[in-house]
C-alpha cells in the first residue's frame, strides 16, 4: 500500500464513523421524540428543562453507587 494513501484512507474513516454516530443520534432524538408525542409526560405542569435535569441526576446517580 502506497504510504501516502493511509491518511486519506483515516479520514475517511472517521468521515464515515462521524456520519454513522450523527445519524444514531438523530435516530434516538426522533425515537425519544415519537415516544414522548405518543405517551405524553408523566407530569403535565413540569417544564421540559426538568426532563434533562432528571437524566443527568439519575446517570450521576448510578455511577457513584
Amino acid at each position: 500500500m502506497d504510504p501516502a494513501a493511509q491518511p486519506v484512507a483515516a479520514a475517511r474513516g472517521v468521515r464515515i464513523l462521524h456520519a454513522a454516530l450523527a445519524i444514531g443520534l438523530c435516530v434516538v432524538a426522533g425515537t425519544f421524540v415519537l415516544v414522548l408525542r405518543s405517551l405524553g409526560p408523566s407530569l403535565p405542569n413540569t417544564p421540559l428543562i426538568g426532563y434533562a435535569t432528571a437524566g443527568l441526576r439519575d446517570s450521576r446517580a448510578m455511577r457513584f453507587e
